[in-house]
């Protein structure tokens, strides 16, 4: 397997977690002004991960760009579009200059949250600006072609939007798996859920709106296509008829309703199927993959199985020990 392409599906994860982490931690950092409850240890979660991501994300993108050279094929919703090395070599260029304010950012907020806590409260939700800024360009000029046109646009949104579908989903995974023993912070989060709902359906906007910038002559109708539109079409159906109901049924429990058996099912696959199919759409858009339909579909079930299982018996039990952090 292409290992330069792993390591795109790797720097696109960890980006869009580092962005998604601080668009969330500056709302919550807003949100917690003035109000009447404590958000400080779910911005601290908040900021745990990103800098988690930023880490990630660093050492994959300088791996990446010290050692391949890749001339890697870009699709969206399975319309690929090529760019050229060029396009690369000049989003890796600006991109190189952008890291150094990301890295000094970063570093000074990392230091003050170990060293200097009040330094790290007075400037935490200007951290989170800063680095949902840096990153976003980051992402937004990955692949530059020296002007602007719907061609560039295309590829901006491709790897923008996953500040708001991918990584929304997985921040959401990870602040629901650390808040599972606290009840002041699952009151936060829950409500916020509807929002950060919202903004997966926006980046799944922009994820079709920008399609439709090379359509048609993108296009490729094979067993790749029309697997991916299947995936989304999933997202869809479990966004629609399940997110909302999964929402009330966690914001009950805050008022003393306890989740039944089925109850609980429903929220892990739920779960499981909006993490596993925006990870899908995301490596199989960036992976050289020749399957037939059904053995996509195959892994992609077995992925979500996978999934259903590790969180259950093991990520949300052993996080329940954990000391609280804050």
């Amino acid at each position: 397997m292409d290992i330069a392409a792993i390591l795109k599906i790797i720097i696109q994860i960890a980006a869009a977690t580092t962005g998604a982490a601080a668009l969330w931690g500056l709302y919550f950092h807003i949100r917690n002004i003035g109000a009447g409850n404590d958000s400080s240890r779910l911005i601290n979660l908040c900021f745990l991960v990103l800098a988690s991501s930023v880490a990630i994300f660093l050492v994959a993108w300088l791996l990446n760009y010290s050692v391949f050279s890749p001339n890697i094929v870009t699709s969206h919703e399975g319309i690929v579009t090529q760019p050229t090395q060029g396009h690369i070599n000049s989003g890796s260029q600006i991109n190189l200059w952008m890291l150094w304010p990301l890295i000094i950012v970063s570093l000074f907020s990392i230091f003050s949250y170990s060293h200097r806590p009040r330094l790290y409260q007075k400037y935490i939700g200007w951290s989170f600006l800063a680095h949902f800024l840096i990153i976003s360009a980051i992402m937004i000029f990955s692949v530059y072609k020296g002007g602007w046109d719907k061609e560039q646009l295309f590829f901006a949104l491709h790897s923008w939007h996953s500040i708001l579908t991918i990584g929304t989903v997985i921040l959401i995974d990870l602040l629901y798996s650390f808040t599972s023993k606290d009840v002041g912070l699952k009151k936060i989060l829950y409500q916020a859920f509807h929002k950060m709902s919202m903004a997966i359906w926006i980046g799944l906007g922009l994820d079709f709106a920008s399609a439709f910038l090379v359509y048609p002559e993108a296009l490729v109708l094979n067993a790749k296509f029309y697997f991916i539109q299947t995936v989304i079409a999933i997202i869809i159906i479990n966004g629609a008829l399940l997110s909302g109901r999964v929402s009330n049924w966690l914001l009950g429990t805050l008022t003393g309703q306890a989740l039944s058996r089925q109850s609980k099912i429903i929220i892990g696959l739920s779960g499981s199927i909006s993490i596993i199919s925006w990870l899908t759409i995301t490596a199989i858009d960036s992976l050289e993959i020749g399957w037939a339909y059904w053995q996509f579909a195959l892994a992609y079930l077995i992925a979500i199985v996978a999934a259903y299982l590790f969180h259950k018996n093991f990520m949300v039990k052993d996080l329940e020990k954990q000391p609280k952090l804050g």
